[in-house]
Order: C-alpha cells, then structure tokens, then sequence
C-alpha cells in the first residue's frame, strides 16, 4: 500500500462514494503521497549525511570545514572519516599524551608514548610513539594523517623524536609504498631494520 492510499484509507466514507479513477480527492491523497514518499528519502539522506559514521563523500568535506580538517591529497574515504571521528578528542584533549592516544584510537591504533626525560634528564620535552596493534600494512597516506592527529593534539613545547610502527619488509610491500616516498620520510636504513619511522 502506498502513502496515498493509506491517506485515502483514513479519510471518512463520506469522501469516497465517488469512484477513485474520477475522484479529485483521490487525485489529491495520491500527489501528496509522492510528494510525502520523496520529501522521506529527503530526510533519511539529510539523516545519514548528518552522521560522519554514515555521511558520502560531499558531506564528509562539509565536517571536516566544521572541524577545521580539511581532506588530505589521495587521502582514503575510510581513513578521512576515522579522522574526523576523532576530532572532538584531538581538540578537548589538546596539549596532553592522552589527547594524542584518543585521537589515534580513532584511526584504530593503539599507541604507548615513551617520555625520554626518564631516561635522559636532559631530553625533556622529547618522545617516542610507538604503535602496537597493527592489523595490516600502513600506507603512507595514513602515516601523514598520523603525523597531522600528532601535530595538532601534541603539547607546542613537545618535540616528537620518533614515531615507530613495527612492519616487515613484505608489509611494506604490499602497502605500495615506493623508495623516494620512503626517502620522504627521512628514515635511516639502520631504522628502516627496526621499523617504520616518521618524524615530526
């Protein structure tokens, strides 16, 4: 059954002695009933547009002007809107370590962050982030999203000394990551052996 029979249904018998195929009113129950069927999907789009778990593409830059992150070069669809997600703990929870860890939560990492003043008085705004829970390669798309999430959540006085994600060399393979973006990245071989490293 349609809206517009459903309409008409409702309406006393009074208004429906005339045959449907001449009557106006009916007529009428049926364009409002398209017009109440489409204005619907209206709504459920807006809906689904207004939620960053469920927005397209064109909402999705819309969010991020609201929240000041605009969409990296070549950044994934799914990597941009776990960024967003994240937005509210990068801001509230600026300046502080555990800013730095719910804003990566967001990208579905989990991060332990090594302060090097308790190793070393002297390096004391200095750090170390190391990632732990890799599921599957990292591209190097998500690793500048990464060093976005840190640079705007970190503390201005801290300096990140390195930033660590334990890969193997077939990972990096498979992330599609060529040898001059490696060289990008500013890693020594000797710390290319122990991981994937990216400086602030």
């Amino acid at each position: 059954m349609s809206i517009g029979e459903f309409i008409w249904c409702l309406l006393p018998r009074a208004y429906k002695r005339i045959k449907q195929s001449v009557s106006e009113i009916y007529m009428l129950c049926s364009a409002v009933g398209e017009k109440y069927e489409e204005i619907m999907q209206l709504i459920f789009s807006i809906r689904r547009a207004w939620l960053i778990e469920t927005a397209p593409e064109w909402a999705l830059a819309l969010h991020g002007i609201d929240r000041r992150m605009p969409r990296l070069p070549d950044e994934p669809t799914e990597v941009y809107r776990q960024r967003l997600l994240g937005a509210y703990a990068t801001y509230a929870l600026g300046g502080t370590n555990t800013g730095i860890i719910e804003a990566l939560k967001a990208l579905n990492l989990e991060v332990t962050i090594e302060e090097l003043y308790k190793t070393d008085p002297t390096k004391k705004s200095e750090m170390n982030i190391v990632v732990s829970n890799l599921t599957e390669p990292i591209s190097l798309i998500k690793l500048k999203s990464i060093q976005l999430i840190i640079k705007k959540t970190k503390a201005s006085h801290a300096k990140l000394a390195s930033f660590m994600v334990v890969q193997t060399w077939d990972e990096y393979d498979a992330a599609n990551i060529t040898w001059d973006e490696l060289d990008a990245l500013e890693i020594t071989w000797d710390e290319f052996d122990l991981g994937g490293w990216l400086n602030a």
